[in-house]
Protein backbone atom coordinates (compact mmCIF):
# COMPACT_ATOMS: atom_id res chain seq x y z
CA UNK A 1 0.00 0.00 0.00
CA UNK A 2 1.31 3.51 -0.89
CA UNK A 3 1.77 6.09 1.40
CA UNK A 4 -0.86 7.96 -0.21
CA UNK A 5 -3.44 5.36 0.72
CA UNK A 6 -2.17 5.56 3.90
CA UNK A 7 -3.10 8.89 4.49
CA UNK A 8 -6.01 8.64 2.69
CA UNK A 9 -7.14 5.84 5.23
CA UNK A 10 -6.31 8.25 7.91
CA UNK A 11 -8.54 11.14 6.57
CA UNK A 12 -11.15 8.61 6.25
CA UNK A 13 -10.73 7.71 10.29
CA UNK A 14 -11.00 11.72 11.25
CA UNK A 15 -13.80 11.75 9.09
CA UNK A 16 -15.54 8.83 11.00
CA UNK A 17 -16.95 9.86 13.94
CA UNK A 18 -15.72 13.34 14.00
CA UNK A 19 -17.61 14.26 16.97
CA UNK A 20 -15.71 11.85 19.07
CA UNK A 21 -12.79 12.82 18.26
CA UNK A 22 -13.00 16.59 18.46
CA UNK A 23 -14.15 16.27 21.83
CA UNK A 24 -11.00 14.15 22.68
CA UNK A 25 -8.74 16.81 21.19
CA UNK A 26 -10.57 19.63 22.86
CA UNK A 27 -9.67 17.11 26.36
CA UNK A 28 -6.24 16.92 25.59
CA UNK A 29 -5.63 20.55 24.77
CA UNK A 30 -7.05 21.75 28.07
CA UNK A 31 -5.12 18.93 29.55
CA UNK A 32 -2.16 19.66 28.27
CA UNK A 33 -2.38 23.58 28.68
CA UNK A 34 -2.60 23.49 32.22
CA UNK A 35 0.09 20.70 32.42
CA UNK A 36 2.20 23.28 30.41
CA UNK A 37 1.31 25.85 32.17
CA UNK A 38 2.58 24.30 35.42
CA UNK A 39 5.33 23.02 34.85
CA UNK A 40 6.53 26.60 33.39
CA UNK A 41 5.48 28.18 36.26
CA UNK A 42 7.63 25.58 38.35
CA UNK A 43 10.11 26.23 36.39
CA UNK A 44 10.14 30.42 36.81
CA UNK A 45 9.33 30.00 40.90
CA UNK A 46 12.92 30.36 41.63
CA UNK A 47 13.56 33.25 39.17
CA UNK A 48 10.60 35.07 40.47
CA UNK A 49 11.35 35.07 44.21
CA UNK A 50 15.25 35.67 43.27
CA UNK A 51 13.64 39.11 41.28
CA UNK A 52 11.43 39.63 44.48
CA UNK A 53 13.73 39.45 46.67
CA UNK A 54 16.94 41.02 44.64
CA UNK A 55 16.53 44.72 45.78
CA UNK A 56 17.69 43.13 49.62
CA UNK A 57 20.67 41.54 48.18
CA UNK A 58 22.16 43.68 46.05
CA UNK A 59 25.73 42.24 45.83
CA UNK A 60 23.98 38.56 45.27
CA UNK A 61 23.55 35.92 47.45
CA UNK A 62 26.12 34.27 49.64
CA UNK A 63 26.15 30.96 50.17
CA UNK A 64 28.38 28.53 52.46
CA UNK A 65 29.61 25.72 50.55
CA UNK A 66 30.18 22.69 52.34
CA UNK A 67 32.79 19.73 50.92
CA UNK A 68 33.56 21.67 48.22
CA UNK A 69 37.87 21.78 47.89
CA UNK A 70 39.95 23.87 45.01
CA UNK A 71 39.51 21.26 42.86
CA UNK A 72 36.14 21.94 42.43
CA UNK A 73 36.11 25.39 41.76
CA UNK A 74 35.88 25.10 38.38
CA UNK A 75 32.37 23.35 38.57
CA UNK A 76 31.23 25.59 40.73
CA UNK A 77 32.13 28.83 38.29
CA UNK A 78 29.37 26.43 36.05
CA UNK A 79 27.09 26.83 38.08
CA UNK A 80 27.15 30.75 38.25
CA UNK A 81 29.11 30.90 41.68
CA UNK A 82 31.36 34.10 41.36
CA UNK A 83 34.06 35.49 44.60
CA UNK A 84 34.62 31.89 45.52
CA UNK A 85 36.61 31.08 48.88
CA UNK A 86 37.40 27.84 49.85
CA UNK A 87 39.25 26.59 52.82
CA UNK A 88 41.31 23.77 51.98
CA UNK A 89 41.89 22.39 55.65
CA UNK A 90 38.39 22.76 56.23
CA UNK A 91 36.73 21.36 52.88
CA UNK A 92 34.37 24.43 52.77
CA UNK A 93 34.14 28.27 51.72
CA UNK A 94 31.89 31.34 50.43
CA UNK A 95 30.55 31.66 47.45
CA UNK A 96 28.37 34.07 45.52
CA UNK A 97 25.37 33.68 43.17
CA UNK A 98 23.83 36.68 41.01
CA UNK A 99 20.09 34.85 40.86
CA UNK A 100 18.51 31.91 42.43
CA UNK A 101 17.67 30.03 38.80
CA UNK A 102 17.94 26.32 39.27
CA UNK A 103 19.29 26.09 43.11
CA UNK A 104 17.78 23.46 44.21
CA UNK A 105 19.27 21.38 41.25
CA UNK A 106 22.54 22.67 42.56
CA UNK A 107 21.91 21.96 46.23
CA UNK A 108 20.44 18.27 45.79
CA UNK A 109 22.99 17.46 43.40
CA UNK A 110 25.49 18.65 45.97
CA UNK A 111 23.77 16.68 48.75
CA UNK A 112 23.87 14.03 46.86
CA UNK A 113 27.48 13.81 46.41
CA UNK A 114 27.80 14.26 49.72
CA UNK A 115 28.53 17.89 49.90
CA UNK A 116 26.19 20.98 50.87
CA UNK A 117 25.24 24.52 49.66
CA UNK A 118 23.10 26.60 52.44
CA UNK A 119 22.84 30.13 53.77
CA UNK A 120 21.49 30.65 57.43
CA UNK A 121 19.63 34.07 55.33
CA UNK A 122 18.13 32.23 52.62
CA UNK A 123 17.08 29.13 53.87
CA UNK A 124 13.29 30.04 54.52
CA UNK A 125 13.05 30.99 51.03
CA UNK A 126 14.34 27.95 49.32
CA UNK A 127 12.24 25.93 51.58
CA UNK A 128 9.07 27.71 50.14
CA UNK A 129 10.49 28.15 46.13
CA UNK A 130 10.99 23.81 46.94
CA UNK A 131 7.61 23.56 48.19
CA UNK A 132 5.88 25.51 45.45
CA UNK A 133 7.59 24.09 42.50
CA UNK A 134 7.01 20.67 44.40
CA UNK A 135 3.46 21.23 44.35
CA UNK A 136 2.98 22.99 40.52
CA UNK A 137 5.47 19.49 39.19
CA UNK A 138 3.28 16.85 41.14
CA UNK A 139 0.00 18.28 40.43
CA UNK A 140 1.47 18.77 36.73
CA UNK A 141 2.79 14.97 36.94
CA UNK A 142 -0.21 13.96 37.84
CA UNK A 143 -2.16 15.26 35.21
CA UNK A 144 0.01 14.16 32.55
CA UNK A 145 -0.53 10.31 33.83
CA UNK A 146 -4.43 11.61 33.68
CA UNK A 147 -3.92 12.66 30.39
CA UNK A 148 -1.92 9.47 29.06
CA UNK A 149 -4.99 7.45 31.18
CA UNK A 150 -7.28 9.29 28.88
CA UNK A 151 -5.28 8.43 25.69
CA UNK A 152 -4.72 4.98 26.24
CA UNK A 153 -8.57 4.31 26.94
CA UNK A 154 -9.60 6.36 23.93
CA UNK A 155 -6.91 4.30 21.56
CA UNK A 156 -8.97 0.91 23.29
CA UNK A 157 -12.36 2.12 22.76
CA UNK A 158 -11.80 3.33 19.31
CA UNK A 159 -9.98 -0.12 18.14
CA UNK A 160 -12.34 -1.74 19.81
CA UNK A 161 -15.50 -0.14 17.92
CA UNK A 162 -13.25 -0.53 14.61
CA UNK A 163 -12.66 -4.12 14.97
CA UNK A 164 -15.12 -5.04 12.42
CA UNK A 165 -13.97 -2.37 9.60
CA UNK A 166 -10.12 -3.41 10.63
CA UNK A 167 -10.97 -7.30 9.63
CA UNK A 168 -12.25 -5.83 6.20
CA UNK A 169 -8.84 -4.07 5.84
CA UNK A 170 -7.16 -7.21 6.04
CA UNK A 171 -9.47 -9.64 4.10
CA UNK A 172 -8.92 -6.90 1.05
CA UNK A 173 -5.06 -7.34 1.85
CA UNK A 174 -3.88 -4.94 4.31
CA UNK A 175 -1.52 -6.69 6.26
CA UNK A 176 -1.37 -5.92 10.06
CA UNK A 177 1.45 -3.50 10.34
CA UNK A 178 -0.33 -1.28 7.62
CA UNK A 179 -3.11 -1.10 10.21
CA UNK A 180 -0.64 -0.11 12.92
CA UNK A 181 0.16 2.54 10.71
CA UNK A 182 -3.25 4.08 9.68
CA UNK A 183 -3.95 4.18 13.18
CA UNK A 184 -0.84 5.48 15.27
CA UNK A 185 -1.21 7.99 11.45
CA UNK A 186 -4.84 9.08 13.53
CA UNK A 187 -4.07 9.21 17.12
CA UNK A 188 -0.43 11.52 16.25
CA UNK A 189 -2.33 13.68 14.24
CA UNK A 190 -5.34 13.89 16.66
CA UNK A 191 -2.28 14.20 20.01
CA UNK A 192 -0.89 16.21 17.28
CA UNK A 193 -3.41 19.12 17.01
CA UNK A 194 -4.47 19.56 21.19
CA UNK A 195 -0.26 19.40 21.93
CA UNK A 196 0.55 22.34 19.10
CA UNK A 197 -2.64 24.20 20.56
CA UNK A 198 -1.40 23.77 23.89
CA UNK A 199 1.99 25.03 22.88
CA UNK A 200 1.01 28.32 21.23
CA UNK A 201 -1.80 29.18 23.95
CA UNK A 202 0.82 28.65 26.87
CA UNK A 203 3.49 30.71 24.40
CA UNK A 204 0.83 33.60 24.13
CA UNK A 205 -0.37 33.60 27.47
CA UNK A 206 3.30 33.30 29.16
CA UNK A 207 4.24 36.16 26.80
CA UNK A 208 1.04 38.39 28.07
CA UNK A 209 2.12 37.49 31.47
CA UNK A 210 5.66 38.42 31.02
CA UNK A 211 4.93 41.22 30.18
CA UNK A 212 2.34 42.68 32.84
CA UNK A 213 4.79 41.80 35.51
CA UNK A 214 7.44 43.26 33.95
CA UNK A 215 5.40 46.45 33.90
CA UNK A 216 4.00 46.89 37.35
CA UNK A 217 6.26 44.54 39.60
CA UNK A 218 9.45 44.69 37.48
CA UNK A 219 9.56 40.97 37.67
CA UNK A 220 10.07 38.54 33.87
CA UNK A 221 9.56 34.84 33.65
CA UNK A 222 11.07 32.77 31.07
CA UNK A 223 8.55 31.50 28.37
CA UNK A 224 10.52 28.10 27.25
CA UNK A 225 8.12 26.97 24.76
CA UNK A 226 9.06 29.90 22.63
CA UNK A 227 12.15 27.01 21.90
CA UNK A 228 11.35 25.60 18.45
CA UNK A 229 14.01 22.64 20.19
CA UNK A 230 12.17 22.18 23.13
CA UNK A 231 9.08 22.33 21.51
CA UNK A 232 10.37 19.59 18.91
CA UNK A 233 12.09 17.12 21.99
CA UNK A 234 8.17 17.14 23.78
CA UNK A 235 7.02 16.21 20.73
CA UNK A 236 8.82 13.34 20.09
CA UNK A 237 8.59 12.14 23.48
CA UNK A 238 4.92 12.21 22.59
CA UNK A 239 4.81 10.75 19.48
CA UNK A 240 6.99 7.71 21.46
CA UNK A 241 4.64 7.47 24.47
CA UNK A 242 1.28 7.51 21.69
CA UNK A 243 3.11 4.66 19.72
CA UNK A 244 3.84 2.54 23.12
CA UNK A 245 0.17 3.09 23.86
CA UNK A 246 -1.43 2.21 21.00
CA UNK A 247 0.85 -1.26 20.88
CA UNK A 248 0.14 -1.76 24.16
CA UNK A 249 -3.47 -1.79 23.13
CA UNK A 250 -3.30 -3.50 20.14
CA UNK A 251 -1.94 -6.23 21.63
CA UNK A 252 -5.18 -6.65 24.43
CA UNK A 253 -8.26 -6.87 21.51
CA UNK A 254 -9.29 -9.77 20.84
CA UNK A 255 -8.38 -9.81 16.81
CA UNK A 256 -9.92 -12.68 14.56
CA UNK A 257 -7.07 -15.56 13.70
CA UNK A 258 -6.46 -13.79 10.82
CA UNK A 259 -5.43 -10.85 12.87
CA UNK A 260 -3.22 -12.58 15.01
Amino acid sequence: MRIKDIFRLIGYEMNHERTEWISSVIIQFIIYSMVLFLLAMAGNVDNMFCEYIRPAYPDGFEFELKGFTEKDIHTLEKMGFQDITIYEDRSEGTGILNDLDNIWLYKLTAIMNGRDIWSAKLDMILSIIFFVQFVFETIGILMLLLMFNNISNSIAMKLDWRKKYIDMLMAIGCTQSICKKIYYGFFWFRNGMAYMAAIGWNSIWLTFMNQIMDKHIGITIENRYTSLNLVIEIGIVGSVIVLGLLLRQWGKVQWTEKIR
